[in-house]
Protein backbone atom coordinates (compact mmCIF):
# COMPACT_ATOMS: atom_id res chain seq x y z
CA UNK A 1 0.00 0.00 0.00
CA UNK A 2 1.20 3.15 -1.06
CA UNK A 3 2.11 6.02 1.53
CA UNK A 4 -1.29 7.72 -0.17
CA UNK A 5 -3.51 5.31 0.36
CA UNK A 6 -2.44 4.54 3.53
CA UNK A 7 -3.32 8.38 4.77
CA UNK A 8 -7.00 7.54 2.82
CA UNK A 9 -8.21 4.69 5.12
CA UNK A 10 -10.88 5.54 7.63
CA UNK A 11 -9.92 4.62 10.50
CA UNK A 12 -13.42 4.30 11.59
CA UNK A 13 -14.51 2.07 8.68
CA UNK A 14 -11.76 -0.15 8.84
CA UNK A 15 -12.45 -3.68 9.36
CA UNK A 16 -10.12 -5.51 11.98
CA UNK A 17 -9.47 -9.07 12.44
CA UNK A 18 -11.64 -10.77 15.17
CA UNK A 19 -11.10 -13.55 17.45
CA UNK A 20 -14.65 -14.62 17.94
CA UNK A 21 -13.59 -17.25 20.28
CA UNK A 22 -12.49 -14.39 22.77
CA UNK A 23 -15.79 -12.89 22.68
CA UNK A 24 -18.49 -13.76 24.58
CA UNK A 25 -22.43 -14.21 23.44
CA UNK A 26 -24.82 -11.48 24.68
CA UNK A 27 -28.66 -12.27 25.01
CA UNK A 28 -31.14 -10.33 26.47
CA UNK A 29 -31.89 -6.54 24.89
CA UNK A 30 -28.09 -6.20 25.27
CA UNK A 31 -27.36 -8.77 22.46
CA UNK A 32 -30.27 -7.81 20.29
CA UNK A 33 -29.62 -6.44 16.84
CA UNK A 34 -32.81 -3.91 17.55
CA UNK A 35 -32.26 -3.30 20.87
CA UNK A 36 -35.47 -5.39 21.96
CA UNK A 37 -34.90 -8.22 24.25
CA UNK A 38 -33.96 -11.61 22.58
CA UNK A 39 -35.64 -14.40 23.02
CA UNK A 40 -34.36 -16.35 26.10
CA UNK A 41 -31.72 -19.04 24.73
CA UNK A 42 -30.73 -16.74 21.71
CA UNK A 43 -27.37 -14.82 21.50
CA UNK A 44 -25.32 -12.84 19.15
CA UNK A 45 -21.64 -11.40 18.83
CA UNK A 46 -21.78 -8.56 16.78
CA UNK A 47 -18.49 -8.87 14.46
CA UNK A 48 -19.23 -4.96 13.05
CA UNK A 49 -21.57 -1.67 12.99
CA UNK A 50 -20.70 0.18 10.40
CA UNK A 51 -19.99 3.85 11.69
CA UNK A 52 -22.23 5.85 8.64
CA UNK A 53 -24.79 3.23 8.05
CA UNK A 54 -25.15 1.19 10.99
CA UNK A 55 -25.25 -1.98 8.87
CA UNK A 56 -23.72 -4.79 10.39
CA UNK A 57 -22.62 -8.11 10.45
CA UNK A 58 -23.37 -10.76 13.88
CA UNK A 59 -22.91 -14.13 14.45
CA UNK A 60 -26.41 -15.35 15.39
CA UNK A 61 -27.10 -18.91 17.99
CA UNK A 62 -30.19 -20.44 19.19
CA UNK A 63 -30.49 -23.31 21.63
CA UNK A 64 -32.17 -26.77 20.23
CA UNK A 65 -36.13 -26.99 20.68
CA UNK A 66 -37.57 -23.59 20.04
CA UNK A 67 -40.47 -22.31 18.20
CA UNK A 68 -40.55 -18.62 16.82
CA UNK A 69 -40.81 -16.29 20.23
CA UNK A 70 -44.13 -14.98 21.42
CA UNK A 71 -43.72 -11.78 19.25
CA UNK A 72 -43.94 -13.45 16.11
CA UNK A 73 -46.99 -14.26 15.51
CA UNK A 74 -47.32 -14.23 11.59
CA UNK A 75 -43.91 -13.20 9.62
CA UNK A 76 -41.44 -10.31 9.80
CA UNK A 77 -39.73 -7.99 7.78
CA UNK A 78 -37.35 -5.80 7.63
CA UNK A 79 -37.25 -2.37 5.78
CA UNK A 80 -33.17 -2.94 4.58
CA UNK A 81 -31.65 -6.22 3.26
CA UNK A 82 -31.12 -9.41 5.40
CA UNK A 83 -29.22 -12.37 4.53
CA UNK A 84 -28.62 -15.08 6.22
CA UNK A 85 -25.86 -18.24 5.99
CA UNK A 86 -25.94 -21.23 8.16
CA UNK A 87 -22.96 -22.39 9.73
CA UNK A 88 -24.28 -25.47 12.00
CA UNK A 89 -27.04 -26.94 13.07
CA UNK A 90 -30.76 -26.38 11.07
CA UNK A 91 -32.74 -23.38 11.13
CA UNK A 92 -36.28 -23.35 9.59
CA UNK A 93 -38.63 -20.70 7.94
CA UNK A 94 -42.23 -21.52 8.07
CA UNK A 95 -42.46 -20.00 4.10
CA UNK A 96 -39.00 -21.26 3.52
CA UNK A 97 -38.18 -24.12 4.37
CA UNK A 98 -35.23 -25.69 6.65
CA UNK A 99 -31.86 -24.64 6.50
CA UNK A 100 -28.73 -26.81 7.35
CA UNK A 101 -24.94 -26.28 7.06
CA UNK A 102 -24.02 -24.01 4.33
CA UNK A 103 -27.95 -22.45 3.45
CA UNK A 104 -27.79 -19.15 2.46
CA UNK A 105 -31.04 -16.96 2.12
CA UNK A 106 -31.93 -13.31 1.81
CA UNK A 107 -34.75 -11.16 1.66
CA UNK A 108 -35.04 -7.76 -0.50
CA UNK A 109 -36.48 -4.53 1.63
CA UNK A 110 -40.16 -5.13 3.16
CA UNK A 111 -40.25 -8.74 2.05
CA UNK A 112 -41.99 -10.20 4.63
CA UNK A 113 -40.63 -13.98 5.85
CA UNK A 114 -40.70 -16.22 9.09
CA UNK A 115 -41.60 -17.59 11.07
CA UNK A 116 -38.49 -19.32 12.39
CA UNK A 117 -37.52 -21.93 14.66
CA UNK A 118 -35.40 -24.73 15.06
CA UNK A 119 -35.21 -28.55 16.41
CA UNK A 120 -31.66 -28.90 16.55
CA UNK A 121 -30.33 -25.27 17.81
CA UNK A 122 -28.24 -23.62 15.11
CA UNK A 123 -24.97 -20.73 14.35
CA UNK A 124 -26.19 -18.01 11.58
CA UNK A 125 -23.98 -15.66 10.08
CA UNK A 126 -26.12 -12.63 9.54
CA UNK A 127 -25.94 -9.39 7.26
CA UNK A 128 -27.50 -6.73 6.64
CA UNK A 129 -27.33 -3.94 4.28
CA UNK A 130 -29.11 -0.68 3.94
CA UNK A 131 -29.36 0.73 7.39
CA UNK A 132 -29.62 -0.76 10.94
CA UNK A 133 -31.81 -3.68 11.26
CA UNK A 134 -35.34 -2.89 12.28
CA UNK A 135 -38.23 -5.29 12.40
CA UNK A 136 -41.71 -5.53 11.51
CA UNK A 137 -44.01 -7.44 12.58
CA UNK A 138 -47.12 -8.78 10.81
CA UNK A 139 -50.84 -9.07 13.25
CA UNK A 140 -51.82 -11.65 10.72
CA UNK A 141 -50.82 -15.36 12.13
CA UNK A 142 -49.04 -17.14 9.70
CA UNK A 143 -48.85 -21.53 10.62
CA UNK A 144 -45.26 -22.67 12.08
CA UNK A 145 -43.64 -26.35 11.50
CA UNK A 146 -40.77 -27.71 11.96
CA UNK A 147 -40.93 -29.50 8.80
CA UNK A 148 -42.38 -26.65 5.84
CA UNK A 149 -42.07 -27.54 1.86
CA UNK A 150 -38.64 -26.09 -0.01
CA UNK A 151 -39.15 -22.48 -1.09
CA UNK A 152 -36.24 -20.35 -0.31
CA UNK A 153 -35.93 -16.80 -1.14
CA UNK A 154 -32.89 -16.46 -3.56
CA UNK A 155 -31.61 -13.72 -6.03
CA UNK A 156 -32.55 -15.15 -9.49
CA UNK A 157 -28.65 -16.08 -10.34
CA UNK A 158 -28.68 -17.92 -6.85
CA UNK A 159 -32.20 -20.08 -7.38
CA UNK A 160 -30.82 -22.71 -9.74
CA UNK A 161 -28.66 -24.07 -7.09
CA UNK A 162 -31.22 -23.60 -4.30
CA UNK A 163 -32.26 -27.44 -2.79
CA UNK A 164 -33.88 -29.20 -0.06
CA UNK A 165 -32.01 -29.59 2.84
CA UNK A 166 -31.31 -33.11 2.48
CA UNK A 167 -31.55 -35.25 5.75
CA UNK A 168 -34.70 -35.50 7.57
CA UNK A 169 -34.79 -33.25 11.22
CA UNK A 170 -33.48 -34.21 14.07
CA UNK A 171 -36.06 -34.80 16.41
Amino acid sequence: MTKEAETAVDAARLVEHIDTLDMPWVGGAEGSVTGKPLSHGIETKKLRVDPDTAEQSLLYTAQPQHGPPGIMKGKLGHPMIEEIFTLSGTYVFADAGMMGPGGYCWWRENEFHGPAGSLTGYNLFIRVVGGPLRNIFSDEPFPFTFTPKHNPSLPDDFKPYGQPYPYPAEY
